[in-house]
C-alpha cells in the first residue's frame, strides 16, 4: 500500500478551509450587494428614580453660659460711652450755625425775628431749641402770627413766618384803642381808631401787647343802635368770641380788608359795613359761618343789579339776601 494514496491531503483541505472562510473581495466596477438594515426598536427610556435629597437634622450643641464677667461688661459700657463722645464731639465741631434764613416777613426785617429768636452763630445746628426760639419770636414780635423752625446741614438755620394781615381796632375800658388780629391777639396800642376797622360792642380788660384780648365784663345793660335796652343775658365774653369768630370767617372767605366796622352789641343782630356802601345785617352769631360765606356774593349780586346804589343788605336768613335802598 502506497502510503502517499492514503493520508489525506493536507495542503488541500488546509487551501479549501481557507477558501471558505476567506471573504470575497469585491471586483472593480462590480456594485457591491449591501444587505438590508433592520430599523431598531424604539423602546421607551427608562428614567432613574429621583431621589429627594436626603434631610439631616443638625445637630444641637448645648453651650453653656459663660460666667459672668465684671470686668467684660465694664469694657463694653466704656465702648459706648466712647462712641457717644465721638458723636457728641464730632456734632460740636462739624454742625454748628453759621448762617440764619428769615422768609415771609414784611412788618418786621429778618434781622429782628433772628434776634428776637435768640439764635446765635456758633451754636450746636442739631441741639438748639427750637421750641423756645420759636415762642421767643411770637412773645417779641406780636405782628407774627405762626413761625417755622428748620436747619439745612451742614450750618443753615431757616424760620418761616406768618404775619398777621388786619389789625381790628378795639377800645378798652379806660378809653384806649388798641390793635387786635383775627385770632384775637393784641398787636400793638394805637391813639386813635383812624384807617383800622373797629369792633364796638364789646371793650377789653387790661390788654396786654402779645396776649390774648380779654373782654371786660361791666354787668351794665346797652343799647343797640335804635336805643332799645339790651339786658345782660349774653356776657362780654360771648361777644369778644362772636366777634373774634367773624373776623376768622372774613379772612378764611377774603374780605377782611373790605369791612371797615363790625357791631356786636347784640349778638342775635349783628351789623358790620361793607366799606361806606353797604350795610349789611348779619344775623344771630350761631349762623356766622354762613353768612359771611354768602356776604361776598350777594355784595357782588347787588352792585351788579345796582349800580353805584348804596343801600342795606339782609343775609339774617339763612341761604338768602334782600336788598334796600338807602332813602336820602
Amino acid at each position: 500500500m502506497n502510503w502517499q494514496q492514503a493520508m489525506p491531503d493536507v495542503s488541500k483541505g488546509i487551501t479549501m478551509d481557507k477558501n471558505k472562510t476567506e471573504k470575497k473581495r469585491r471586483i472593480p466596477g462590480e456594485s457591491a450587494k449591501k444587505k438590508p438594515q433592520k430599523a431598531p426598536l424604539l423602546r421607551p427610556r427608562k428614567h432613574a428614580p429621583v431621589r429627594e435629597p436626603e434631610r439631616t437634622t443638625p445637630e444641637v450643641v448645648y453651650q453653656a453660659p459663660k460666667p459672668f464677667s465684671r470686668n467684660r461688661l465694664i469694657l463694653r459700657l466704656a465702648t459706648v460711652a466712647a462712641v457717644v463722645v465721638a458723636l457728641l464731639l464730632g456734632l460740636s465741631i462739624f454742625f454748628k450755625v453759621e448762617k440764619v434764613e428769615v422768609s415771609g416777613c414784611d412788618k418786621y426785617t429778618a434781622y429782628q425775628v433772628q434776634q428776637a429768636s435768640g439764635i446765635e452763630p456758633g451754636e450746636q445746628l442739631l441741639t438748639f431749641s427750637r421750641a423756645r426760639a420759636a415762642s421767643k419770636i411770637l412773645a417779641d414780635l406780636p405782628y407774627i402770627r405762626s413761625v417755622r423752625i428748620g436747619i439745612r446741614l451742614p450750618d443753615t438755620v431757616t424760620i418761616e413766618i406768618v404775619e398777621s394781615t388786619v389789625g381790628y381796632a378795639v377800645e378798652d375800658h379806660s378809653g384806649s384803642w388798641w390793635l387786635m388780629d383775627c385770632q384775637g391777639k393784641i398787636l400793638e396800642q394805637v391813639d386813635t381808631p383812624d384807617g383800622h376797622p373797629t369792633i364796638s360792642g364789646v371793650k377789653l380788660a387790661s390788654p396786654e401787647v402779645g396776649m390774648q384780648a380779654a373782654a371786660y365784663e361791666d354787668g351794665q345793660e346797652s343799647t343797640d343802635e335804635a336805643g332799645n335796652v339790651i339786658p345782660v343775658t349774653v356776657t362780654a365774653s360771648k361777644r369778644l368770641s362772636t366777634a373774634v369768630s367773624i373776623a376768622e370767617n372774613l379772612e378764611r372767605n377774603g374780605i377782611y380788608g373790605e369791612v371797615v366796622s363790625l357791631d356786636v352789641t347784640n349778638i342775635h343782630d349783628i351789623i358790620l359795613w361793607y366799606h361806606d356802601t353797604y350795610r349789611i345785617l348779619l344775623g344771630h352769631a350761631d349762623n356766622v359761618s354762613y353768612n359771611v360765606a354768602l356776604l361776598k356774593a350777594a355784595v357782588d349780586a347787588c352792585s351788579q343789579n345796582y349800580p353805584d346804589v348804596d343801600g342795606q343788605i339782609d343775609i339774617s336768613d339763612t341761604g338768602y339776601y334782600a336788598f334796600q335802598a338807602f332813602t336820602e
